[in-house]
């Protein structure tokens, strides 16, 4: 006679692709509430990354909102005043003047911040490249 197992068989883990998956938008809202935790704890530079990448997955004016004022408070003013600019007109054409209002309040208080470069260099002396706040300035607004 054959004796039989008595030991039961574990049944295969589920796999990653029967588990649901959370969309962009999940994710951006994840991001978005991390986030403001960050912001409010005083982690400035955790919280632009991640409204920066809520941004990327799920677009939203209240993120861009937050991710301009997150990059005025590290002092990435050139960035938070195109942040706020861009706000601004977003907000304009969906007809939030409170956001727009708040976004032009922060606009005028960044443009006295803002620095102004002229150079003046020789003829025969090319520039490659101009950096501000670490992003590259595309070469039609050098001018």
């Amino acid at each position: 006679m054959m004796a039989w197992s008595t030991h039961a068989i574990a049944a295969d883990p589920p796999t990653s692709s029967s588990a649901p998956r959370m969309t962009n938008e999940g994710r951006a809202d994840v991001l978005f509430h991390s986030g403001e935790r960050k912001f409010d704890s005083g982690d400035f530079q955790g919280a632009c990354m991640d409204f920066s990448e809520s941004l990327k997955l799920g677009p939203k004016l209240g993120t861009l909102l937050n991710l301009a004022l997150c990059h005025e408070t590290t002092g990435r003013i050139v960035t938070a005043w195109h942040e706020f600019q861009h706000a601004a007109a977003w907000a304009a054409q969906n007809k939030q003047p409170d956001r727009q209002d708040f976004a032009r309040e922060h606009i005028r208080a960044l443009e006295l911040r803002l620095p102004r470069v002229l150079l003046q260099l020789p003829a025969e002396r090319a520039i490659s490249g101009i950096d501000l706040d670490g992003e590259p300035v595309p070469e039609q607004q050098w001018y």
